[in-house]
């Protein structure tokens, strides 16, 4: 499933927002009572959306400067015993992995590490001894 992309003149969301700063930090974890709330009116704006699109819960996280400002919780965790999704609820990565490696590799060629031409053995010398059925690795 592919990341929805929601915009409004006053606050730009997306179903799957990442943080611009990938390099990690060695801060303590962030729990939800360590972090401000959403303002109201994005509270609303989200609130909305989620009833407009018949989605059950999301937690939405706002970054600025490279630091978590605002985090907040909306909608239900599990659909079947009603239960409220909250600030310290924890989610399924699933198949997410494949939007990080791909936001990850766009940073690196951002940063002039790679070129998305690049044969792939260049960056993991280990493929060069795969063998393609047909067609060529470069």
């Amino acid at each position: 499933m592919s990341p929805v992309g929601l915009e409004t003149d006053e606050f730009p969301l997306s179903g799957l927002c990442l943080g611009s700063d990938l390099h990690p930090k060695k801060t303590p974890l962030v729990t939800g009572d360590d972090v401000p709330r959403l303002q109201p009116g994005h509270r609303s704006l989200v609130a909305g959306i989620l009833a407009n699109r018949n989605i059950p819960g999301v937690a939405v996280g706002i970054v600025e400067r490279g630091e978590l400002s605002a985090f907040d919780a909306f909608g239900v965790a599990d659909i079947a015993s009603n239960t409220e999704l909250t600030l310290d609820s924890l989610f399924r990565v699933a198949s997410i992995t494949k939007t990080v490696t791909a936001t990850a590799i766009l940073r690196l060629r951002d940063e002039g590490k790679l070129d998305l031409d690049d044969p792939l053995v260049r960056h993991l010398p280990e493929f060069g001894a795969v063998r393609a059925r047909r067609g060529s690795l470069d």
